[in-house]
């Protein structure tokens, strides 16, 4: 499993995992993959890469499997995606018949 990956709050709106924060290595662009947030040079979505941690991929598997990916990327997209998902809130809509 993922178990590679640790999440800590640093403070602030500083989100770290297991040491890396995220720089330049998550972008978008509308002309890439419809404007996902994708890793910089590699057409990668952050959701693929978590989709692939959520099916059991740790992020040593990732890196092996795509090259072009470093092991810092993939831990950049996954700290990418705690930080929009942080502070968010769902709710439940049941729809009636």
């Amino acid at each position: 499993m993922a178990a590679d990956l640790k999440l800590t709050n640093e403070g602030h709106d500083s989100l770290n995992i297991g040491g890396h924060t995220v720089g330049t290595r998550i972008v978008t662009d509308p002309a890439i993959l419809g404007g996902k947030p994708v890793v910089r040079g590699a057409r990668i979505s952050v959701e693929h890469i978590l989709e692939l941690i959520a099916s059991g991929a740790s992020v040593d598997d990732i890196a092996r499997t795509y090259p072009v990916l470093a092991r810092e990327d993939v831990i950049a997209a996954v700290q990418f995606a705690a930080r929009h998902l942080h502070g968010s809130s769902w709710t439940e809509l049941e729809i009636a018949s």
